[in-house]
């Protein structure tokens, strides 16, 4: 029999009128949906092939409205939005105050769910399951929240094979995010896409960017910019190096993956030699890359970044490189007066106070003993 599959724009919101956070408002009005269809065959009650899912987006106004991919993921509704295990809602043991520890939304489970990829065109560019996870740190607790999209053995293919973004090479991923815009997402919802944008330098690499419309169980779920994960994996694909060659570490050198004992020994060295001597600047140079760690904090400072220099810090090497620890640029939303400060702001003064602008001397340690170094401190004020 035929299965007769019209526009539900007009029908109620469903799960879009579920609270995920304290400071939550219902949608406006009727949201656009889709048609999600599940299709298998059975013999009697027993399932005896896979599960085929189509997304339907039959509105007339596709694929013009929006000019952006759609992401169109398919999950049970349960996982997502039930009181006891629903990793978009507050759960029972949410704290009341901002960012909602405590909430299911904050334990860091997977679930799978079906994604189909469609370009801004209207074609199906991929689709295939995948692991969902809500990503991110204090933006989980807004009502938009990012998702992390993964794939993995237990749920199909462990790659994910298509260009999404056009402006870059790579066309195989292990993850990309969904992004909110971070702490972003009740202001411009650009600002760390932008500030990245116009900052970019041949030593420094850049996350990718790309608007996207998301959709869950074909319900309209907003505005997410597609986002590259800057983990292991992908440091391994855009490089072609083996991840076990990778060690990537944050903060004040814990470990993410891999070793820090390297880079310890590197900030000791700093702390009990003056770096104004060549010979111990040049031990050094030989550790980390000058090039692009002074692009990196010259992008912080300018953007007046006021999560740094004591958060959002990861850097990483690879001995199948030339072992050099480099910085990875991310999650800029706090920076252009997003969370304080004007375009007045000297956050130079953070960058080389010694207490770390009060987060620690860990934090401004490697740029306050670059700058010892009187050519260094002239390439510094030049490159800025």
């Amino acid at each position: 029999d035929s299965i007769y599959i019209q526009d539900l724009t007009l029908q109620p919101n469903g799960i879009a009128n579920i609270p995920t956070a304290v400071k939550w408002e219902a949608p406006n009005g009727n949201l656009l949906k889709g048609v999600v269809v599940k299709a298998a065959l059975f013999e009697g009650d027993l399932k005896v092939g896979p599960t085929t899912t189509n997304t339907y987006l039959i509105n007339p106004d596709f694929p013009k409205k929006y000019g952006f991919p759609v992401v169109s993921i398919s999950i049970d509704a349960d996982s997502l939005f039930d009181d006891d295990q629903g990793i978009l809602v507050l759960g029972p043991d949410a704290s009341e105050s901002y960012p909602h520890r405590g909430a299911n939304f904050w334990k860091g489970i997977e679930r799978k769910c079906y994604v189909e990829f469609f370009e801004d065109d209207g074609s199906l560019a991929f689709e295939q399951y995948l692991g969902f996870k809500i990503h991110g740190g204090y933006s989980k607790g807004y009502a938009q929240k990012s998702i992390r999209l993964t794939a993995r053995d237990e749920f199909g293919p462990d790659r994910i094979y298509h260009k999404v973004f056009p402006d870059r090479d790579e066309v195989e991923f292990k993850s990309f995010i969904l992004r909110n815009s971070g702490q972003d997402v009740d202001r411009s919802f650009i600002r760390d896409a932008l500030s990245q944008d116009v900052n970019q330098t041949e030593h420094l690499y850049m996350q990718a960017y790309r608007p996207s419309i998301v959709f869950i169980n074909g319900v309209y779920w907003g505005i997410h910019n597609l986002r590259e994960r800057l983990d292991d994996h992908h440091l391994s694909i855009k490089h072609e190096v083996d991840r076990n060659s990778i060690d990537q570490l944050e903060l004040d050198g814990g470990i993410v993956d891999g070793d820090n004992s390297d880079y310890l020994a590197m900030i000791n060295f700093m702390e009990t030699n003056d770096l104004a001597v060549q010979s111990n600047f040049d031990i050094v140079a030989e550790q980390m890359d000058i090039n692009q760690f002074t692009d990196y904090v010259t992008t912080e400072i300018y953007v007046n970044n006021a999560d740094w220099p004591h958060g959002n810090i990861k850097f990483w090497r690879s001995s199948e490189l030339d072992n050099k620890w480099r910085w990875n640029l991310y999650d800029l939303d706090p920076g252009m007066g997003g969370w304080a400060g004007t375009a007045s702001t000297n956050k130079l003064i953070a960058a080389l106070s010694e207490d770390g602008d009060g987060h620690g001397a860990w934090s401004t340690i490697i740029l306050r003993s670059l700058i010892n170094n009187e050519d260094y401190k002239n390439f510094f004020i030049n490159r800025f």
